[in-house]
């Protein structure tokens, strides 16, 4: 008996990681690295596709899954085929303690109060 193997095309994948918050930041070798980005700030939630690769199956599939933080095949299929939503993968991390749900907002906070505090200091009393 032949067993059923899962593949997906690597442009609908890239498609999915678009849409899901992740962007392209850089090439390195043959692979193009993508980054989860939220609230502004980058999480630490990445993977790669290879230049050239036109799709992918069982063990990327695992590989990719993982790096995504998704806990099934089932919430990867949802993921590149697009049932799941951005905001709908984004409740997913925060709800599995992959992502916290505060991350933006005290980075963004903290880099303002840095900012604040550098131009209090910085100014000269005359």
């Amino acid at each position: 008996m032949k067993s059923l193997m899962a593949s997906y095309r690597t442009g609908d994948f890239v498609g999915a990681l678009k849409k899901k918050g992740l962007d392209h930041v850089e090439e390195r070798g043959h692979h193009t690295y993508y980054v989860l980005y939220h609230k502004g700030v980058k999480q630490d939630i990445q993977t790669y596709v290879s230049r050239g690769e036109r799709d992918f199956s069982d063990k990327l599939i695992n590989e990719r899954r993982k790096q995504l933080c998704l806990t099934s095949n089932a919430q990867f299929r949802d993921f590149v085929n697009c049932p799941l939503t951005k905001e709908q993968y984004i409740a997913l991390l925060i709800q599995n303690g992959d992502l916290d749900s505060d991350a933006g907002e005290l980075m963004v906070t903290l880099w303002l109060e840095d900012q604040r505090s550098e131009t209090t200091h910085g100014k000269r009393a005359d």
